[in-house]
C-alpha cells in the first residue's frame, strides 16, 4: 500500500561542504535546521517544501570532518483523501524526514572522494520537523 503523501521531485538551491583544516578531525557535528512547507494554490493536493540543514563543529577544540549548508526543495502530492485538519502536519513530518534523507545522501557522495573520507549525518527524530505544540495544545 502507498503512503498518502508522494515524493513527485526534489532540487537542491544551496550546497556548502567545507573540509576541516584540521589534521585528523574526528568530532561531532551539530546541526540545526529549518522547514518550511506551503500548499500549492494551483495545483490541488500539491505542496512544496524547503529544508536548511547547517552542519556545525559540536565542539571547535574537537573539529567534525565537515562543516556545511544545505538547501533543498521538494514537492510533494497529497491524497485528497487525506483528513484536512492533519494535512500539513503531514506533510511537514514526510517531507522533513525525505528531504532529510536527500541531504544524507548527498553528503555521503561529496565525502566519499573528499579530503577526510566518507561522513555521514546522524538520523533525526522525525517529529524535530512539526512545529512546537503551543500551552493550548499541551
Amino acid at each position: 500500500m502507498f503512503s498518502s503523501i508522494q515524493l513527485i521531485n526534489t532540487s537542491f538551491s544551496h550546497i556548502e561542504l567545507i573540509p576541516s583544516a584540521a589534521d585528523k578531525p574526528n568530532g561531532d557535528v551539530s546541526g540545526e535546521h529549518q522547514l518550511g512547507v506551503q500548499r500549492n494554490s494551483s495545483e490541488d493536493g500539491v505542496w512544496h517544501a524547503k529544508l536548511i540543514l547547517e552542519l556545525k563543529h559540536a565542539d571547535e577544540e574537537n573539529p567534525t570532518p565537515y562543516t556545511g549548508k544545505f538547501v533543498v526543495i521538494g514537492k510533494f502530492k497529497l491524497d485528497p483523501n487525506f483528513p484536512e485538519e492533519t494535512a500539513e502536519q503531514m506533510v511537514q513530518l514526510n517531507a522533513g524526514s525525505l528531504l532529510y534523507g536527500t541531504i544524507r545522501e548527498m553528503v555521503i557522495n561529496l565525502t566519499s572522494r573528499s579530503l577526510h573520507g566518507p561522513a555521514r549525518i546522524p538520523t533525526l527524530d522525525a517529529r524535530t520537523f512539526l512545529p512546537p505544540k503551543t500551552e493550548d495544545e499541551g
